[in-house]
This record gives C-alpha cells, sequence and structure tokens, in this order.
C-alpha cells in the first residue's frame, strides 16, 4: 500500500505542479520525467541526480509511520463470495509522515536565475496543489482503467494534513544525517493517512431458510 501511495502522490504532482514542467520554447505543455519527484533520501546521491535533470525536482521523503489510533474501530466488514461469507475487522489506519523538498538543478546564483527563489515557488505549488485536494482519491488522479489500488481502496478518500502547527519536531537531526557541508533548507511536512487490510477470515457459509405460509381467502 506505501508503494501505492507514492505512486499516487507522484502522479498528482507531475499532472498540477506547473513548476516541474521544462521549459521547452514552443512546447508549453512538455510532459514532467517521474525522475523529478522522487522518494530516496535527499543526501547527496540525490543532489548529484538532480544536477544531471536539468529541471526543478521534488524530494518526498517518507520519514515516520504511526498508527492513527483516534480511528481505531472495532466493526466487522462482511463480504459474501461464491455463498462463503468472509469477515474482517474494518482497516486500521496508518498516518504517513513525508517531508517535501524541492530542488533546483542550477548549483549557482546567476544573473538571470535565482535557484533559492525557484525551489521556494515550487514547494509553494505543492502546498497549494494538496490543500486544494482536501483527501487524496485514487479514482480522481487514475484514468478510468489504469487505477492499481485494490478495488476496495479505489475510491477512499485519504486524509491530508499540510504543515500542522507542530512542524516536524528533528528537522536538525534530518538534514545532519542527508550530507556533510549541505545546510538545512525549508520543508513541507504533509501526513497523510492510509487504510491498513486486516486478514480476512472465513465466518462459514452463508444460512438459508425457506418459509412457507398459507393464507385462507375468504
Amino acid at each position: 500500500m506505501l508503494n501505492l501511495l507514492d505512486d499516487l502522490l507522484r502522479r498528482l504532482l507531475m499532472t498540477n505542479v506547473v513548476g516541474l514542467r521544462p521549459v521547452v520554447p514552443g512546447q508549453p505543455s512538455a510532459q514532467v520525467a517521474e525522475e523529478q519527484v522522487a522518494f530516496a533520501p535527499p543526501d547527496d546521491a540525490w543532489r548529484t541526480t538532480v544536477t544531471t535533470l536539468q529541471r526543478n525536482a521534488l524530494n518526498l521523503y517518507l520519514v515516520d509511520l504511526r498508527e492513527n489510533r483516534k480511528l481505531r474501530t472495532n466493526e466487522r466488514v462482511q463480504e459474501r463470495i461464491n455463498g462463503v461469507v468472509l469477515e474482517e475487522q474494518a482497516p486500521a489506519r496508518m498516518d504517513c509522515h513525508y517531508l517535501i523538498s524541492a530542488f533546483s538543478p542550477i548549483l549557482q546564483l546567476t544573473p538571470t536565475v535565482e535557484p533559492t527563489f525557484d525551489e521556494h515557488a515550487l514547494l509553494y505549488e505543492v502546498a497549494a496543489t494538496l490543500i486544494r485536494e482536501g483527501t487524496l482519491n485514487p479514482s480522481r488522479v487514475y484514468a478510468s482503467g489504469a487505477n492499481p489500488w485494490p478495488v476496495r481502496f479505489r475510491d477512499v478518500a485519504l486524509p491530508i494534513v499540510v504543515a500542522p502547527v507542530e512542524g516536524f519536531p528533528k528537522l536538525a537531526e534530518f538534514w545532519g544525517t542527508m550530507g556533510t557541508g549541505h545546510r538545512w533548507r525549508p520543508v513541507l511536512y504533509v501526513v497523510i493517512t492510509i487504510p491498513v487490510a486486516l486478514v480476512q477470515e472465513q465466518a462459514g457459509y452463508m444460512v438459508t431458510a425457506t418459509v412457507t405460509s398459507y393464507e385462507q381467502i375468504a
């Protein structure tokens, strides 16, 4: 499910964030490359990759996973398949904590380009996109017939919290492990809640009964 969430985020941002699109004269709708939205650690290797892209890029690093116990329930869900009743506990919920950072392939300030401005603009556009969405819904992002999510979750609304007020508590430690000589840079802290499907159990075969009634007609 985590890999499906990663791809869902990538598709959403590739489609909606204009700042990712390459500036190609005569091609205003040039497509965004998948490698511009990456999930590997934003370390030295990633920064080297960005310089080869020659275009702005986003790093979405999944930094933490926590069960959302406020949404825990004892409800059980039944499904009938070929006369057999399958039962399982309602899905648990897990909060996925992402740190999103923006990178320009240009390392030095030039008279015509200020890379920090481009990175800040990109972060703002990502925040606006996620806030506008409100929730993530696979059926809204993928074309009909191309949705890789399990059928039961294809139209689910995944809650998003963008830039929670408490912030990410260990940001200094995070950047301190991503390479030497690299300064702290701003991140967009995003929390997305996904369902965690639990094991199905066979509850038994459907019980059917035949009822016969007799009525007297006057």
